[in-house]
């Protein structure tokens, strides 16, 4: 048993290194992983109907999934035999700063030019009232290493906004509900590069600036 542990464990080893590579000592040691901070992630906006568009004044963005899960337990024992699998909830935050306009001006514009043109009397939208769009993550480091995490579906269920003369800016905070998730992946997953990011942008990293560039 310890010998097909060890073969697995060595055949997913060879695996991770690409075709016609081996493992060496020095291989162990130069193979690295990336991290990002918050200040190089963009968040782009997908309204359906109408254009994606980076969320410049988005600054914080979490969410949680939670499952539901039952146990089963006989009569006479103790633990459970088993567990039943129910329904999943994925939900979150979202903070933006405000400056002299709604946090979501913009997404809501596009939403009132797609109503102008199809004839229907366009008003101004408070977040529960908008229709469901994506949110695609984007993450490029100064190294050029890249990833990325999508929400698709996303309904805005409860806003709020603070004004005080102890706060040096002003933030509102949304709580949003979604309807799935491409969980974080890194550029060389080949689900990745097979899958487009946004429909009709492309991405690439400035290194003499260290930045994102969205076409």
């Amino acid at each position: 048993m310890t010998s097909i542990i060890q073969q697995a464990i060595d055949e997913a080893y060879l695996g991770s290194l690409g075709p016609g590579s081996s493992p060496t000592l020095s291989s162990q040691y130069t193979r690295q992983n990336t991290s990002y901070s918050g200040c190089d992630i963009r968040a782009i906006v997908n309204v359906p109907g109408g254009e994606p568009k980076i969320i410049a004044n988005i600054h914080t963005l979490s969410y949680s999934i939670h499952r539901e899960k039952y146990a089963v337990t006989p009569h006479g024992y103790t633990y459970p035999k088993g567990f039943v699998r129910g329904r999943r909830s994925l939900a979150g935050t979202m903070v933006f700063s405000v400056f002299d306009r709604h946090a979501l001006w913009d997404i809501s514009k596009q939403k009132a030019k797609i109503d102008r043109s199809s004839g229907e009397r366009a008003f101004s939208l408070l977040g529960d009232q908008m229709i469901p769009f994506d949110i695609a993550c984007i993450f490029i480091n100064e190294q050029g290493r890249q990833s990325k995490l999508n929400l698709y579906g996303i309904e805005l269920v409860d806003e709020g906004m603070v004004m005080s003369v102890n706060d040096i800016y002003t933030e509102s905070t949304h709580v949003f509900r979604a309807r799935d998730i491409d969980i974080l992946m890194p550029g060389d997953n080949p689900l990745m590069e097979s899958t487009p990011w946004v429909p009709g942008m492309t991405y690439t990293f400035d290194s003499q600036t260290n930045s994102v560039i969205v076409t």
